[in-house]
């Protein structure tokens, strides 16, 4: 988008945050692990915002480059919440 390719640009942000999204989604969905994962929902709201219809270019690029560092930071933490969770019922398996 910042290289004057707007539409283009757009549809790829725009397919980029539902990826993460169904991403999300199918990772919640597991019982087992998926509770770690984006437990509020804070990252699939900002890309529910981020996907208004009408939403300014700048804006998009924006929240699509925040939604990105926290989904990156989010791949950590649910693997470090998971593993205190496990390491407080003693199950040393690592599995």
């Amino acid at each position: 988008m910042r290289e004057a390719e707007q539409q283009r640009g757009r549809k790829e942000i725009v397919a980029g945050l539902k990826g993460i999204y169904d991403d999300l989604e199918f990772i919640a969905a597991d019982n087992v692990h998926g509770i770690f994962w984006d437990p509020a929902r804070s990252i699939r709201s900002a890309i529910e915002a981020a996907l208004t219809p009408g939403i300014d270019d700048s804006v998009l690029v924006a929240s699509a480059e925040q939604i990105g560092r926290k989904f990156d930071e989010e791949i950590d933490k649910a693997r470090r919440d998971e593993g205190r969770f496990r390491a407080g019922r003693g199950d040393s398996s690592g599995d």
